[in-house]
């Protein structure tokens, strides 16, 4: 059951990324499931809706009921870890409009707080930046 509900405070969610590297060797977060923009910690991220190019498809703000669009994250970092195990995993902030379902958010804004980086057997440290 989705549920929408506005955010004050914001929500405290967690979220996979993968890490790019620029030509400069400078690294940077990047989610699965989009096309590749570049993510820093400690920034507000606003969604957009990429489904206009669709033949029936109309401009709206992120998220909606309807659609896909939103930053995805998980409600408990167990849920984020089992969906993704080789990826880097942050703690997130949500807000503006949020979208909730049974194990997570889908939301309009979010801030990258806390990198938790890989380390040998499975264990993660934190990383404040990267």
């Amino acid at each position: 059951m989705e549920q929408e509900f506005p955010t004050h405070p914001p929500v405290r969610a967690w979220r996979c990324f993968d890490v790019g590297i620029t030509i400069n060797g400078n690294s940077y977060l990047m989610s699965p499931m989009s096309s590749g923009g570049r993510l820093y910690p400690n920034r507000v991220y606003k969604a957009s809706c990429n489904h206009v190019h669709l033949e029936d498809a109309e401009f709206h703000a992120a998220p909606q009921f309807d659609c896909t669009c939103g930053f995805y994250a998980f409600k408990k970092r167990r849920d984020a870890r089992a969906y993704l195990r080789h990826a880097i995993m942050a703690e997130v902030l949500l807000g503006g409009k949020i979208i909730e379902t049974e194990i997570g958010y889908r939301a309009e804004q979010m801030v990258i707080v806390k990198v938790y980086m890989p380390k040998r057997e499975g264990a993660r440290h934190e990383v404040g930046y990267l």
